[in-house]
């Protein structure tokens, strides 16, 4: 950055205006041509030039991040940038730290144990960025620059941004370089900025984040969310929310299917096997149904409802970010909550239906066996949620709004049960040997169920063990130094095509006659270039 300054007291001594420049040290040295040393400009030597490099480099490998200064006497303000911009006077360094939060290694590690990637792109030194990058547990190995990335082809950066951590010296378009890159090899990719010059990036990226407290506003147009308060570690808490979220909806889901598909099919199961078994009792009238329109409309409306409420308050399960991440089309509703929705019906009404037609049996008339039937339905639904929970590792108590639904769902069919208000619902009060008989057939339907949902846990997975569709590849430990040679090792021989094409490639397609030896060497070197570029290719793939 330059700015120009031309104040009062330098028109008064009539002195030119003076130039002012600071940005990163190489680009800066550049366009010196002597240094400000004990009061006086000096030329600028190589040994001095060199002994400046070697600070700004001590200071990078030490996680600073570092900007020079210079300035210069302007004598006509009408010249272009160009002649402003060089032979200016070096006048220092200034390194600043900035070091990143401590809990944000921790969260970088969070991430990649849930199978999320994170690279880190920055306009800082490459030696700041791996210096920096290594304190946050990213490996320095293969770090690139702007100008590297706009010297390989397209081709290539498929393959560097799936080994490469670290980007350095980084404008505004090689980000959308490294997202299309990403994109390409199948990956949704969230991308963070904050400047304006980041819109595009922001707007192209499948999450576009930006900073909320040093975010321009053109980046938070842009983007599709804005952190509010610039820290990583949020980003970690809120996909851990949002997994957390999704097993809460899956759980309300599957809860609530289920109850109500055990419902169903107690009702109409009930009805066929009763038309066979009782045909007098069952023979259309209204009185003889398996359980009256009251009582479905009592379990669904308040003991269903206010557990399934208390679900959405459900802690995250132990170990959620240690999931990989799911598939984009992955729905609520996968083949195993639909096996797990119709074996819990069908074991509910496996267990409910004998209980029924016994105290039918027993009694001769259905009120009875209605109230058992009708309490059993509310017990093995209450029971039915931990079962859920389970699978999700949460303990009977991990949920204290949950605990005070169940009991108030007991409380309230106590109630139904034991005063005035059984004549409403056409119940009878139960009896100790009733109660008895509920309590059979409940052990057999937790016994089965649990036994159910293990089976489930074996053929399905459990969430601990959910793979995502696509793994990502397995990264081989790579030498210290590898990644640069080989980089170099692939320009080289890309330039040496390129050269040939550009000199020689004319003659070399025509094979003029007169050429003779030459063109058979010129040949040889066309091979040999090609030959280096397959190479590289493929230790790359090694």
């Amino acid at each position: 950055m330059r700015a120009q300054a031309d104040d009062g007291d330098r028109k008064k001594k009539e002195q030119p205006p003076m130039a002012y420049m600071k940005g990163a040290p190489e680009v800066v040295l550049d366009r010196c041509g002597s240094v400000w040393l004990d009061g006086e400009a000096r030329p600028l030597d190589e040994e001095t030039r060199q002994a400046i490099l070697d600070q700004n480099k001590m200071f990078a490998n030490s996680a600073f991040r570092v900007l020079a200064c210079a300035h210069k006497e302007v004598q006509e303000t009408e010249r272009n940038e160009d002649e402003i911009e060089s032979g200016m006077v070096f006048l220092g360094l200034q390194a600043m730290i900035d070091p990143p939060r401590a809990e944000v290694k921790e969260a970088v590690q969070d991430c990649r144990n849930a199978g999320i990637r994170v690279i880190m792109v920055t306009g800082d030194n490459p030696a700041t960025a791996k210096a920096i990058g290594t304190q946050l547990g990213f490996s320095p190995e293969g770090a690139m620059t702007g100008t590297d990335i706009e010297r390989v082809a397209e081709q290539e950066l498929r393959k560097i941004v799936e080994r490469t951590e670290v980007f350095a010296r980084v404008s505004p378009h090689h980000k959308v370089a490294l997202l299309k890159a990403l994109q390409e090899n199948g990956h949704r990719v969230a991308m963070t900025g904050d400047g304006v010059n980041d819109a595009a990036a922001l707007r192209h990226a499948d999450v576009g984040i930006a900073m909320g407290q040093r975010g321009t506003d053109v980046a938070k147009e842009a983007s599709d969310m804005v952190l509010q308060d610039d820290n990583f570690v949020t980003l970690r808490n809120a996909i851990a929310e949002g997994r957390g979220i999704f097993d809460n909806i899956r759980k309300f889901v599957n809860f609530l299917l289920s109850a109500n598909a055990g419902e169903i099919l107690v009702v109409f199961l009930g009805i066929l096997a009763g038309t066979a078994l009782f045909p007098q009792l069952f023979g259309g009238q209204s009185e003889a149904l398996i359980l009256t329109p009251v009582m479905l409309l009592w379990i669904n409306l308040v003991t269903d409802g206010l557990p399934a409420l208390a679900l959405a308050a459900d802690p995250k399960m132990r170990g959620i970010m240690k999931r990989p991440p799911r598939g984009s089309g992955e729905s609520v509703i996968d083949r195993r909550i639909v096996v797990s929705i119709l074996g819990f019906g069908l074991l509910m009404a496996a267990t409910g239906l004998p209980l029924f037609f016994h105290g039918l049996m027993d009694a001769g008339e259905p009120i009875l066996a209605q109230s058992r039937l009708f309490t059993f339905i509310v017990v093995a639904e209450m029971v039915r949620i931990q079962i859920i929970r389970t699978r999700y590792e949460l303990s009977i108590l991990s949920n204290p709004w949950l605990v005070a639904a169940v009991i108030s769902s007991f409380a309230l069919q106590a109630i139904v049960l034991y005063t005035p208000a059984n004549t409403i619902f056409e119940v009878t009060p139960l009896a100790p040997v009733d109660w008895q008989w509920i309590g059979t057939a409940f052990a057999a339907f937790l016994f089965l169920g649990v036994t159910l949902e293990k089976s489930l846990d074996r053929i399905f997975g459990k969430p601990t063990e959910w793979v995502p569709k696509k793994a990502l590849p397995k990264r081989k430990p790579v030498p210290v130094g590898r990644e640069e040679r080989l980089l170099e090792f692939y320009l080289l021989s890309k330039t040496l095509l390129e050269a040939y094409i550009a000199s020689f490639g004319k003659e070399a397609v025509e094979k003029v006659a007169a050429e003779g030896r030459a063109s058979e060497k010129l040949e040889a070197y066309r091979i040999l270039s090609e030959t280096l570029l397959r190479a590289y290719e493929e230790l790359r793939d090694d």
